[in-house]
């Protein structure tokens, strides 16, 4: 697959993902967690955001696909520095934004910055990058492993 062409199947799964996503924040900003589960409108709501949840799966599975044919090269690793180099842009500026201006400033340090930037910690959704990264990387690996499923072993 060359980088022109794009796959109308993929494309669609991750737009149907993005929407479950957003309804799945929905959920999160609203009263919904707080509000007990009584009656037939609540747990029809319980079906919805569970059923939404497929949202994070379904991004895995996509980039599980899409990565099926990689191997470690310096295109491989380049692609991957040109991600962390914006979650680390938005990173740093939600770190200083958040903890700086809505709470204050004096607990700050390059330190506690560095040690949330590493641990995953310094955004909000910095959980997302770190999965994506051990996913990018193993991908390679679990290549390799189920091409060596698909040679015959003669005995």
């Amino acid at each position: 697959m060359n980088n022109k062409s794009r796959e109308l199947g993929i494309d669609t799964i991750k737009v149907i993902a993005v929407m479950l996503v957003i309804t799945v924040h929905f959920f999160l900003n609203t009263e919904f967690y707080n509000t007990p589960r009584y009656g037939l409108s609540m747990h029809f709501q319980y079906v919805v955001r569970n059923f939404c949840m497929i949202c994070v799966p379904l991004f895995i599975i996509t980039t599980g696909y899409l990565n099926k044919e990689k191997s470690y090269s310096k295109s491989f690793f380049k692609k991957l520095l040109n991600i962390l180099i914006v979650w680390l842009f938005y990173s740093t500026i939600e770190f200083f934004v958040l903890k700086g201006f809505l709470h204050d400033f004096s607990g700050l340090s390059i330190k506690k910055f560095l040690y949330s930037l590493f641990s995953f910690e310094a955004c909000g959704y910095s959980w997302y990058i770190a999965m994506y990264m051990g996913l990018y990387f193993i991908s390679p690996v679990i290549n390799t492993a189920m091409e060596s499923f698909d040679k015959k072993i003669e005995l």
